[in-house]
């Protein structure tokens, strides 16, 4: 079920998309893609396996979110104080937003890459993954990426 609502779904809906206008339109592609991903993860079985997850680590979606939401806070209150002191252009994105993607892409790889029955090259491939993600957050926001 998690490959057919999730992962595999996203395989799916890739493959329904016109890869014409990935060539020509690469922002209309995105959008597209979005849009797909969208329509597929609001259908009742991919929302069915969001909530089975949501419930075996205990967690209502109400608090799920509230706690995302926090930490979002507080990642974005380290970015709006950066964009303070001129380390971040501040009209490149809201520090929220940084946030979002930081915190997002993150949580992704921690429920693929990051689980129990994951091998060590698996879990090696997260921690590769989280750490390009930062880096490449890094370069894209700050205008001194080291």
């Amino acid at each position: 079920m998690l490959y057919q609502a999730g992962t595999g779904l996203l395989i799916d809906q890739l493959a329904v998309i016109d890869p014409r206008l990935a060539a020509t339109d690469p922002a209309a592609f995105l959008r597209t893609m979005g849009d797909q991903l969208l329509a597929a993860w609001d259908e009742p079985r991919a929302r069915r396996l969001t909530s089975v997850l949501a419930r075996a680590v205990g967690d209502t979606h109400a608090r799920a979110i509230a706690a995302a939401g926090q930490v979002q806070q507080e990642i974005a209150r380290l970015f709006a104080g950066w964009m303070e002191a001129g380390r971040i252009p501040t009209g490149r994105a809201t520090p929220t937003q940084l946030a979002w993607e930081l915190f997002t892409a993150s949580a992704f790889v921690r429920l693929m890459y990051l689980h129990a029955e994951a091998s060590p090259e698996t879990r090696r491939a997260g921690h590769r993954l989280i750490r390009t993600h930062v880096e490449f957050i890094i370069a894209t926001a700050f205008t001194d990426a080291d």
